[in-house]
C-alpha cells in the first residue's frame, strides 16, 4: 500500500508504510518538461488574475477551501508567490512567509530548534568513534527527521509540513485533507485544512518532541512501552499507535497538563522561535524555570513591565491580564505575558481559552528551605516520571536503503532502533552543568552495530566512547521528565532508597568473584547499566558517566551524607526539622538520642 510519492529528476520515487525504499518508476524526461510547462503556463495566469485582486482560479479547482486565517485575507499569490510550485510544495519559510515576518524568519533561522545545534553537538560526542562518517550518516539518515526546514508525511501521528508551518498548521493522524475543499478531499500529504494555527497545540508540540526522552508524551499523560505492539482492548494494540509504529498507552499526566496548562503557556514564542541569537544547545535557549512563576524558598517571583511588544504579543490570546496586573518574567528577564501577579496574588491565563489559574508561591516553606537543599532543583523533589531507557541498540545496515531527510535522496544504509528496558519511577540524581542537583537518565548509552553491504558484522553492540574518555561506559545526562506532582517525593523516600543516589536497584549482589548494584548489566562490558556506581572489592567504581558540560556524579564525601541524614529522618520526617543548620553529631550524643541509637 502506497502512502506517498516525490520527484527527483527522472524519477519518481514511492514509499510505503514501512518507510522509504529503493523501488522507483522512471518518468521520460519529454513527460516531465511538458507537466512543467503546463504548470508555468497556469502559473502565469494564475499570477495575472491574483495581482489582479481576484482568487477566481484558484476558488475554480479549490471551491470551498478555508480561509487561511483573520491576518490573511489577501490574494492566494500573495502568499503562493509561484502559483502551482508553492501551492504544492511546502516551501514556505523565506519564501513565502519570509516576506512578511522577516524578524521571525531570522530569529527561528538561529533557534535550536531550526540548527539542530544541540542534536549535531551530541552526535560529534558520541559517534566519532562509531566510523568517520557516520556521524554523518546518522544526521542525515535519522536524526534530522526532526528538521523543520523539511517536510515529515510517513508515520502514524507524526505528519508535518516545513518551516513555519510546521508548528502553525494541524495534520490528522492519517496526514490527508479533511477540509471543505471537494478537489483535494482524503487526499494526502495535506494539512487537516487550509488555515492556520495561530497558536500550536500540544499535539503539535508532540508531532516531534516525542522520541528521546518522550517529553511530549509524559507530559499529557502517555507512554509508548518498550516499542512492543501489546495487545489490549479487542485483541488491538492501542490505545493510539504512534510513529514508528509504537504503541502508545496510558498512565498520570503533568499536574500543570491535569490543570489544562498548555505547552505554549509556560514556554514563550521568543524561547521557541528563538531571539535572533545562536545557541549551542536547548539548556542555552530555554529561559522558563519553575522559579519564574513560583520562586523559590528565599524569593517571590521576579517581575518586570509590560512593553510594545508585550502588547501585541497579548492580541493573539483569548484574553489579556488586567490592567493595573504586573507580569513576570524568564530566568533572562524577559516578560512572561500570559503570568501576573495583581494585588499581592499570582495568575497565569491559558492563551488559547483564557483560563485563569492562581499560582502558588513557596517563599518561607519549610520543605523549600532544608538546610543542605540549597542546590536541589525543584524537578529532583516533583518529578513522578523520568524516561530512562536503558540498553538504546542501534543498528546500521548498509544491504538496505534509506532517504536523507536533508536531500530527499534515496541511498544504501538504513539505521533502526530497539531497546531493553524502560523505567520510569525512581530514578538517578546528580549534578547538571550549572550546579545544580536534578534527574539524570541514560543518555547517549548507544549500543551500536555496523554490517557492511556483503552482510559482515564490522562492530557488534559497541559501547561508544564519549569524546575526550578513555573507557567505554554508560552516559547519563541531565534531564527534565515534564511530569511533575504537587506533592513531593519524600524526605524518607529519597534518602532512604539509593537508586536516587546512583546505586540502582541497590541490589548488592556478586558475579564472577566481583559485586555490582544492579540485575541490569551490559553483557558486553559487564557493566550495570541502571546504577552510576558500582562496589569493587569494598571500594567504590564510578562505572558510569553524566554527561554535558560540568555536570558530573556525586563523590563520595556528598554521598556519605546523604545516607547519614537516615539517622534522623528515621524519626523525624518532616522538613520543619532541618531548616537550620545544625551540630547534629552533638544531637545524636546527648541523652535522649543517645540510648536510641545505640
Amino acid at each position: 500500500m502506497f502512502t506517498g510519492t516525490f520527484t527527483r529528476g527522472e524519477a519518481l520515487y514511492i514509499f510505503s508504510k514501512n518507510g522509504f525504499k529503493k523501488s522507483m518508476i522512471h518518468i521520460p524526461l519529454a513527460v516531465i518538461a511538458f507537466a512543467a510547462t503546463v504548470c508555468l503556463a497556469i502559473g502565469e495566469v494564475l499570477l495575472f488574475y491574483h495581482k489582479s485582486g481576484e482568487n477566481k482560479i484558484c476558488l475554480s479547482c479549490h471551491e470551498g477551501i478555508e480561509e487561511v486565517s483573520e491576518n490573511h485575507k489577501f490574494p492566494c499569490a500573495e502568499c503562493h508567490t509561484d502559483s502551482i510550485e508553492y501551492a504544492h510544495s511546502g516551501n514556505d519559510l523565506d519564501a513565502v512567509c519570509g516576506k512578511c515576518h522577516a524578524y521571525w524568519l531570522n530569529a527561528v533561522s538561529g533557534s535550536v530548534m531550526f540548527t539542530n545545534s544541540g542534536i549535531i553537538k551530541g552526535i560529534g560526542l558520541v559517534w566519532e568513534e562509531a566510523g568517520e562518517d557516520m556521524p554523518v550518516k546518522l544526521y542525515e539518515k535519522y536524526c534530522s527527521v526532526c528538521h523543520i526546514s523539511s517536510q515529515f508525511t510517513i508515520g502514524g501521528g507524526a505528519h508535518r509540513s516545513s518551516g513555519c508551518a510546521t508548528c502553525h498548521t494541524t495534520y490528522n493522524r492519517s496526514g490527508s485533507y479533511d477540509g471543505s475543499d471537494k478537489r483535494i478531499k482524503g487526499k494526502r500529504p495535506y494539512p487537516e485544512t487550509h488555515s492556520l494555527l495561530k497558536l500550536p497545540t500540544d499535539e503539535r508540540c508532540a508531532v516531534c518532541h516525542n522520541r528521546g526522552g518522550r517529553i511530549a508524551f509524559t507530559y499529557s499523560g502517555l507512554y509508548d512501552g518498550n516499542n512492543s505492539l501489546v495487545p489490549t482492548q479487542n485483541g488491538g494494540a492501542g490505545p493510539i499507535m504512534a510513529s514508528d509504529r509504537r504503541n502508545v498507552r496510558n498512565m498520570v499526566p503533568d499536574i500543570h497538563s491535569a490543570g489544562d496548562i498548555e505547552c505554549i503557556d509556560c514556554h514563550t514564542q521568543v524561547e521557541v522561535m528563538g531571539d535572533g541569537q545562536r545557541y549551542e544547545d536547548m539548556f542555552q535557549q530555554t529561559e522558563i524555570g519553575c522559579e519564574s512563576c513560583h520562586g523559590d524558598g528565599e524569593s517571590l517571583p521576579k517581575s518586570g513591565a509590560v512593553d510594545s511588544y508585550t502588547t501585541e504579543l497579548r492580541l493573539n490570546y483569548a484574553k489579556s491580564p488586567p490592567a493595573d496586573s504586573v507580569p513576570l518574567t524568564t530566568r533572562k528577564g524577559r516578560v512572561l505575558p500570559n503570568v501576573f501577579k495583581q494585588n499581592g496574588r499570582y495568575w497565569l491565563l491559558t492563551k488559547r481559552n483564557g483560563g485563569l489559574k492562581e499560582i502558588k508561591t513557596i517563599k518561607d516553606t519549610p520543605e523549600h528551605k532544608v538546610a543542605g537543599h540549597e542546590r536541589l532543583d525543584c524537578i529532583s523533589c516533583h518529578s513522578k516520571v523520568i524516561a530512562q531507557c536503558y540498553s538504546c541498540h542501534i543498528r546500521y545496515d548498509e544491504r538496505d536503503y534509506s532517504v536523507s531527510y536533508l536531500t530527499g535522496e534515496i541511498s544504501p544504509g538504513a539505521f533502526s532502533e530497539t531497546e531493553d528496558i524502560r523505567l520510569f519511577h525512581p530514578f538517578p540524581l546528580a549534578v547538571n552543568r550549572f550546579g545544580k542537583i536534578t534527574p539524570v537518565t541514560p543518555g547517549r548509552q548507544s549500543l551500536f552495530t555496523h554490517i557492511d553491504a556483503e552482510g559482515k558484522v564490522i562492530k557488534e553492540e559497541r559501547l561508544l566512547k564519549y569524546r575526550g574518555e578513555n573507557r567505554n561506559n554508560p552516559k547519563f545526562a541531565p534531564f527534565f521528565g515534564h511530569n511533575l506532582g504537587g506533592k513531593a517525593i519524600g524526605c524518607s523516600e529519597c534518602h532512604g532508597n539509593p537508586y536516587f543516589y546512583g546505586f540502582g536497584d541497590g541490589l548488592f549482589s556478586t558475579k564472577d568473584g566481583g559485586e555490582f548494584v544492579s540485575p541490569l548489566i551490559d553483557d558486553t562490558s559487564g557493566k550495570p547499566l541502571a546504577a552510576l556506581y558500582s562496589i569493587s572489592g569494598g571500594r567504590l567504581d564510578p562505572t558510569c558517566s553524566v554527561v554535558g558540560g560540568e555536570a558530573s556524579m556525586f563523590t563520595r564525601e556528598e554521598i556519605i551524607r546523604i545516607i547519614d541524614v537516615n539517622r534522623c529522618i528515621v524519626c523525624h520526617d518532616n522538613p520543619k526539622y532541618f531548616t537550620e543548620k545544625r551540630d547534629y553529631e552533638k544531637i545524636l550524643s546527648d541523652s535522649i538520642h543517645l540510648s536510641l541509637i545505640r
